[in-house]
């Protein structure tokens, strides 16, 4: 978050930056009148919502920054901001997608199966484990730069499309983490390889 903060000063993408911090200090105010002395600004439950918060205060980068390609459908660029806030705030758009999407369907089929473990899966994954959510964040960050230079173009262009298929990927990894995929995959690969 020390590299969002340094960006954000450096692109003037202020309101992007202040909107954030305001938002870790109303939630932070807010928990810690709620469970004084175990939540608050400064505790760590709250410093793990970070992407949230950076999630939220990128409503006014693509208010602000984006702009359509006239010549290109379904397709914008961002002419003043650097390509690091650019692709922090499209895959943090299509990982919340995503997870909106895992709760959505999760709330859907909650009486049935397992329904009743995935909203305690899904918290943990979103709150409790912010090294899963910036790992994921990284590592789609790395895909869309390798997609835009295998086009020939800048990081800082971003299409419809792109986005697609980021929410299915991310859809894909929090899928697995929710059910514990790399506990059992690895063992069933490996049995794969032994026995075929």
């Amino acid at each position: 978050m020390f590299i969002f903060f340094v960006q954000t000063l450096r692109q003037h993408q202020f309101n992007w930056l202040w909107f954030a911090v305001a938002i870790w200090l109303v939630l932070g105010l807010f928990s810690g009148s709620v469970l004084p002395r175990v939540l608050g600004i400064t505790q760590p439950f709250n410093l793990y919502l970070a992407h949230f918060y950076v999630f939220m205060g990128s409503i006014f980068f693509f208010l602000n920054s984006t702009f359509r390609l006239p010549e290109r459908k379904a397709t914008w660029h961002t002419p003043q901001v650097g390509a690091y806030l650019n692709l922090l705030a499209i895959t943090g758009l299509c990982m919340h997608l995503a997870f909106g999407m895992l709760v959505a369907l999760t709330w859907w089929t909650y009486p049935q199966g397992y329904a009743a473990m995935l909203p305690a899966k899904l918290f943990a994954m979103y709150a409790l484990d912010p090294i899963f959510w910036y790992g994921t964040q990284f590592l789609l960050m790395l895909l869309f730069v390798l997609h835009r230079k295998m086009l020939g173009e800048s990081a800082r262009i971003f299409s419809l499309p792109q986005i697609q298929v980021g929410v299915l990927l991310c859809l894909l990894w929090q899928f697995l983490y929710v059910i514990n995929a790399y506990v059992w995959l690895p063992r069933l690969l490996r049995w794969l390889l032994l026995n075929f």
